[in-house]
């Protein structure tokens, strides 16, 4: 664990004190994509300090520092969206050693992230790219039920991969399929009919509950997609659609967009997408949900 975070350290003992800082900052994150962008995200602050010849280690950190790797940054990479994940990164850290005194003073807190045009609107695909990215897929049955899902339901890609059929549940008025996301939020969607009656064609009849619904042709992974395979997916049918740029979360804008020009509410759309968390009297109010922002589109 250490040689992965720390890069060419000046001190044994400062790289033991550190990698056990680091380990327990990483440890407080839930997912492991997060740890691991930011394992890299870290590993590369390091390696700016000592090629400037800056002391590497949290507690050398200067706000100076701070500033000439925001600047280094800027230099490097084209994208703010970058620039402000990588140091978002660095902040976070020192936030941590800060709260847990292994610090005394957090300089990070003085370091603004950059802040660039907000590009969401130009990854907003239209109705008809969706609904051609979809018919692309029509002639594989898994990919084109993935695809409706994606759309249909706007999961994340990550909750796709892991779903499972005993997360498909058959419901009075169709069905649902329930997940586990972000801050380990378990959320059920009720599905549009067309969406649900895709995904029952591709279930096999000796399916078991713990079988993956998509499932890879690869041994690995335990007999599911994978996230990048996923992506690749989305990415090969649109193209063939001629649509020059889409991914799995392009998909999820698209569902929330979508849905609320056909009139969903915005509680209703931040529900489905698990972007709010549920106050309900009731733990159990959830477990059937009658509505989500899947019945508004056009499918």
């Amino acid at each position: 664990m250490e040689q992965e975070i720390i890069v060419t350290p000046s001190s044994d003992l400062v790289v033991r004190e550190d990698s056990t800082t680091i380990e327990l900052w990483l440890r407080s994150k839930r997912s492991k994509h997060t740890k691991r962008a930011y394992l890299k995200d870290i590993s590369d602050f390091y390696a700016f300090l000592e090629k400037h010849n800056r002391s590497a280690t949290i507690k050398g950190v200067t706000l100076k520092d701070t500033q000439d790797y925001a600047d280094h940054l800027k230099s490097e990479h084209k994208e703010v969206s970058t620039q402000s994940r990588k140091m978002a990164a660095v902040k976070s850290l020192l936030t941590f050693a800060s709260r847990t005194k292994y610090i005394d003073f957090n300089v990070g807190a003085a370091q603004l992230l950059p802040e660039g045009k907000d590009k969401l609107a130009q990854r907003i695909l239209s109705t008809s790219q969706v609904q051609n990215i979809i018919y692309e897929a029509r002639d594989n049955k898994r990919n084109h039920a993935m695809l409706l899902l994606l759309y249909g339901s706007g999961i994340r890609c990550a909750e796709l991969c892991g779903l499972q059929w005993e997360d498909v549940q058959e419901t009075a008025s169709g069905g649902q399929v329930t997940v586990f996301g972000k801050r380990n939020k378990t959320r059920s969607i009720p599905l549009h009919k067309v969406v649900w009656d895709e995904l029952m064609s591709i279930c096999p009849q000796d399916a078991m509950p713990a079988d993956y619904v998509f499932r890879s042709r690869k041994s690995t992974n335990q007999g599911r997609l994978t996230e990048t395979q996923v992506w690749k997916i989305v990415k090969g049918y649109a193209e063939r659609a001629g649509v020059a740029k889409a991914s799995t979360h392009w998909f999820r804008h698209a569902h929330a967009t979508h849905a609320m020009e056909k009139g969903a509410p915005l509680r209703l759309i931040q529900e489905t997408l698990g972007h709010a968390d549920l106050r309900t009297p009731s733990r159990y109010q959830h477990v059937r949900p009658e509505f989500s922002s899947s019945t508004y589109l056009d499918l």
